[in-house]
């Protein structure tokens, strides 16, 4: 089984891949790798590539060309890949909601730990993740407005990470019911909370530190789901 790990550091791009021995595609290779793992390291470098500029320079900045250049290669290589930027940057997307949801559950399946904790981990998680490295939080939460597709697709990602959360959180608020579609309403107010404290740690707007701002965003999400919702 083979995992991507994208990490930007200053002005490079770093693809760390991992690939269990035993689960190594089959095929010919070409240099140590085989044509599928070669593509799928084209495919990496592209998306780190996106997550740089996109991060530091703003998506306006991300054209095929630059992306291809940043990445060290041509551009029929983003073709193998992806049919345009948008499908490149929705993949990015996609990528750092996986790596977002696994930081938030590592960050409560601990044993021994009480509902508050757990709420506090999963969103100290999500700060340390996307605050501590801002390219991923632009690249996330900030970049890409005004690409309706985009949006969308972050939308549902966020959404979906904060009503699975809440199914965890229930504990905590013994007086919120189990009603599906309160628990939409409260992820939704959750997740429109958190983005938009997030977003204005990373954009300047507000000069916090991050115990401040986890201290913030947990008294935001306890008090929104433990709000009553019928009189």
């Amino acid at each position: 089984m083979s995992r991507r790990i994208l990490a930007v550091t200053g002005a490079s791009v770093k693809i760390r891949r991992v690939t269990a021995p035993d689960q190594a595609p089959a095929g010919r290779r070409y240099g140590g790798l085989t044509v599928e793992e070669r593509r799928a390291e084209r495919r990496a470098r592209l998306e780190a590539a996106a997550l740089q500029i996109a991060g530091t320079r703003g998506w306006a900045e991300a054209t095929m060309t630059e992306i291809c250049r940043v990445a060290g290669l041509t551009e029929r290589y983003f073709y193998e890949s992806f049919r345009t930027r948008e499908e490149l940057y929705g993949a990015l997307i996609d990528d750092l909601d996986r790596e977002l949801r696994e930081a938030a559950f590592d960050a409560i399946a601990g044993e021994g730990l009480t509902p508050e904790d757990r709420v506090e981990g999963a969103i100290r998680a999500i700060v340390e993740l996307y605050v501590r490295d801002p390219h991923r939080g632009r690249a996330a939460l900030i970049e890409g407005i005004g690409v309706r597709a985009l949006e969308e697709q972050r939308r549902r990602a966020l959404l979906g990470l904060f009503a699975l959360l809440a199914e965890r959180w229930t504990a905590f608020f013994p007086d919120v019911g189990a009603d599906a579609g309160e628990r939409a309403v409260r992820a939704t107010a959750i997740g429109g909370a958190v983005t938009a404290l997030l977003s204005g740690r990373l954009d300047g707007h507000l000069q916090v530190d991050d115990d401040a701002l986890v201290r913030t965003v947990v008294a935001t999400v306890t008090a929104i789901a433990a709000a009553p919702l019928q009189g």
